[in-house]
């Protein structure tokens, strides 16, 4: 399988301060090209008044090397900025300065309608009652139908079955001798299974729907336990309806490497601006499907956010909660690029209001959010986000790496703590 693995010498990707062009090279470009701009004008003045004269040759010739030397040294610039770019998986207006401290907006492209329909295709709904029970089912968090290694799973978030709360705590950096991988499974105290709403049953906005198409009963739960990635991957019994849905490949989703030097990202999924497929189920709103294209923002954490987790930073402009693909409720779902990059499962939101009056909604907190915000454009590389809404926080997967070795990857691992292998 190919998987997407970072240097073990840290990011490539969060901010370009590790290899920011320095300013002079900017400095001298505009230097040289007003230079060469004002001989063009003066060259351009002499031929005129000598163009009667048998100088007229001769300036023109000057004129035409003076063209030629703004066009080399504007490719030698271009060329720059280029090398720089895919050197930093970044866009050129990040490395010409163009988008330093710039407000970015929503992106006006879109993502192929193959990519959307699989998306949309691969979505399902993870659901809860209690155990031993005919009762109705209940909305948990948003999941997709994944492949990995030739067999099917369901891939959600971590924090969708509460574990977090019960793991040890883990403090400072990457600590090997916490398992990557566990399987929850005799210790559930609910029944899951996957599933979605039937399209006569979406309730008015606020409530739940009642009725629900059950693809399978979850037969295995298994979680990170590294405190480094909020996923979680489900097996489900085989039923006809499960074997039917098109599964998203996890060879496109993003990797981190940890190691006993600390965590480092995968590099960015794309370029800052790429256009990305939303889809979710939140509870929030009825679990009615919301389909959104946003904007991908970027790689943050785990530093400045206060987390030790690695997230993939997708932008979204709703007006209404209603509208909000990351309203709560669609924990675990997925992002997928216009690229075809995956990132990991939903694991946090951040809100500054809906409208022209950034109305807030309980249980968002302007006071929170809007501290947060701060601390998210800056760790973006000081970009002004105020266009979004919503940013939508997607949680990457650890691979852990033994003398610098990369040896198995989170979703291999929750693969086969499901399989009873670890």
């Amino acid at each position: 399988m190919c998987y997407y693995i970072a240097m073990s010498n840290g990011h490539l990707s969060s901010t370009i301060d590790q290899v920011e062009p320095k300013p002079s090279f900017f400095k001298r470009h505009d230097k040289a090209s007003r230079a060469i701009g004002a001989a063009l004008i003066v060259a351009a003045g002499a031929y005129a008044y000598a163009s009667k004269s048998n100088q007229a040759s001769s300036l023109e010739k000057q004129i035409n090397r003076l063209e030629q030397s703004e066009s080399k040294l504007q490719r030698q610039f271009n060329d720059s900025n280029a090398n720089i770019s895919r050197l930093l998986n970044q866009n050129p207006g990040f490395i010409d300065g163009s988008l330093f401290n710039k407000t970015i907006k929503p992106t006006t492209g879109h993502v192929a309608p193959a990519i959307v329909n699989l998306h949309k295709d691969a979505a399902v709904e993870l659901l809860e009652r209690p155990k031993d029970s005919d009762s109705s089912w209940a909305p948990l968090c948003t999941a997709d139908k994944v492949s990995l290694g030739g067999l099917s799973y369901v891939l959600t978030a971590n924090h969708c079955f509460g574990s977090q709360e019960n793991l040890p705590e883990k403090g400072g950096g990457p600590d090997l001798s916490f398992p990557a991988a566990i399987n929850i499974t005799s210790s559930l105290s609910e029944q899951f299974a996957v599933g979605a709403p039937t399209k006569t049953s979406y309730p008015p906005a606020g409530k739940t729907a009642a009725n629900w198409n059950v693809y399978g009963l979850v037969s295995g739960v298994a979680v990170d336990e590294s405190r480094d990635a909020d996923w979680a991957m489900v097996s489900v019994r085989p039923t006809k309806a499960f074997k039917s849905l098109p599964a998203l490949n996890l060879n496109h989703a993003p990797v981190v490497e940890q190691n006993d030097k600390g965590t480092s990202g995968a590099g960015q999924l794309g370029y800052v601006g790429e256009p990305a497929s939303l889809y979710s189920m939140p509870g929030a709103n009825g679990s009615r499907p919301v389909e959104a294209t946003g904007t991908y923002l970027g790689e943050i954490g785990p530093s400045g956010y206060g987390t030790s987790l690695l997230y993939e930073v997708v932008g979204i402009d709703p007006s209404v909660p209603s509208d909000d693909s990351c309203n709560y409720g669609s924990s675990g779902s997925v992002a997928i690029l216009s690229n075809g990059n995956i990132t990991g499962p939903l694991a946090e939101r951040n809100n500054i209001g809906y409208g022209y009056y950034d109305t807030f909604f309980s249980p968002d907190s302007p006071q929170a959010d809007e501290s947060d915000r701060v601390v998210i454009e800056q760790e973006l590389g000081n970009l002004n986000l105020s266009k979004f809404s919503t940013l939508c926080l997607y949680s990457e997967p650890v691979s852990t790496a033994i003398n610098g070795v990369a040896t198995a990857t989170t979703y291999t691992e929750l693969a086969n703590a499901l399989e009873g292998k670890l």
